[in-house]
């Protein structure tokens, strides 16, 4: 009975250890470092701490062993544990490093086992089954039904060489592929868990962030990226442009057709000026809905004159006004938008003066008879 006990509580405590190892694991694979140089070795990191709980795992064997006297009883209390780490590891990596550091780490530990001539050959299949467990291993780990298989199949080599290493199992076969199987159900519930969690996050996230409407980016994430551009204008003097358009006469349009046709109107909109502004073939470009009918997007790393300028402004203005778009009694009908162009300088005061001049640009566009383009307040002719 006691010693039943001390494999229960060896058990718990063991599990929750290699629980705390998967959360770990998983934390180095999606934390978004703020360092590039942690960015970099996010590798190493997965590498070095798999490498250390086998070896922690391991060390505790040999200790227990040494203490007790009794290999064959102590021999098997820690290597499900073992093999769980590295079927975890290699089910939730694609990074090479961790591969091929197991492979190393699972060749040493086949070639120093004792009274197993035959390890070569059980290597091979070990080898084999990782290569698998690394290549497949979303696939395999999907669906229980390919999992648990596998997961058997994968412990089948180190059990029939830790056997024959100690020439024989005291604690019975029953025990080893249960203990085995129960540790696999914790490690799946711990992956898909988090995966869960995170997915919710990601959600949430998003939905903070991202227009409903539209499926543009929100206010929110317009100034935030303001302040991220304007603090890279000021330590690397990278410049750039902000362009922001309002749909001219769009009350009129509610009034007319409706809202939900104003709706439709806002959402073709928004993707006719992302793929026009995707289009510019200028790398980093951001696309907003910054109110109602206003849209912006930013320009990062842009030196134009206002020639250039009133260029780009002047082919998102034209893209916009050639949109099909229909109305309830199935008449066509196009629109027309009015721009205003703001041009960050290294010695604007804030983050917002680049966007106050847009908006100042626009309000005189409106001004102006709307359908036009101003830049850094000079009406800009078609080109």
């Amino acid at each position: 009975m006691v010693e039943w006990g001390l494999r229960a509580t060896t058990f718990v405590m063991n599990s929750l250890v290699l629980i705390g190892y998967a959360m770990l694991f998983n934390w180095l694979q999606t934390t978004p470092f703020i360092e590039a140089r942690h960015h970099h070795r996010r590798a190493l990191y997965l590498v070095l701490i798999t490498v250390a709980f086998l070896l922690l795992f391991h060390f505790a064997s040999e200790f227990l062993i040494e203490e007790a006297h009794h290999r064959l009883g102590f021999g098997w209390r820690y290597i499900n544990f073992q093999v769980a780490t590295v079927l975890y590891a290699l089910l939730s990596s694609r990074k090479r490093s961790v591969l091929v550091s197991l492979l190393v780490s699972l060749g040493v530990w086949f070639w120093w086992l004792p009274n197993t001539p035959t390890w070569p050959l059980y290597y091979l299949a070990c080898m084999t089954l990782m290569l698998l467990a690394h290549r497949f291993g979303v696939w395999l780990g999907s669906r229980a039904w390919r999992y648990y298989p596998f997961c058997l199949l994968f412990v089948a080599p180190f059990f029939v060489m830790n056997w024959q290493s100690l020439h024989g199992i005291e604690v019975g076969w029953p025990w080893q592929f249960g203990t085995f199987l129960i540790i696999c159900a914790e490690l799946w519930a711990v992956h898909y868990g988090v995966r869960s969690q995170r997915r919710r996050q990601q959600r949430l996230t998003q939905a903070a962030q991202i227009d409903e409407l539209t499926q543009l980016r929100n206010f929110r994430v317009f100034e935030a990226d303001l302040q991220a551009h304007f603090a890279t204008m000021q330590q690397r003097g990278i410049a750039y442009m902000v362009y922001t358009l309002d749909i001219d006469h769009f009350k009129a349009i509610n009034d007319r057709y409706g809202h939900l046709t104003g709706n439709e109107v806002l959402r073709r909109v928004a993707h006719h000026l992302r793929t026009v502004v995707q289009s510019l073939g200028i790398r980093g470009v951001s696309t907003y809905r910054t109110g109602g009918e206003e849209f912006t997007f930013i320009l990062p790393g842009t030196q134009l004159d206002l020639t250039a300028a009133a260029r780009i402004a002047w082919t998102v203005h034209d893209a916009l006004g050639q949109l099909a778009l229909t109305a309830p009694n199935a008449k066509p009908f196009h629109l027309s938008v009015s721009l205003g162009v703001g041009r960050a300088h290294p010695d604007d005061s804030n983050y917002l003066a680049p966007y106050n001049q847009a908006d100042q640009s626009l309000y005189l566009a409106k001004r102006n008879g709307r359908n036009t383009v101003v830049v850094s307040g000079a009406v800009q002719p078609r080109l």
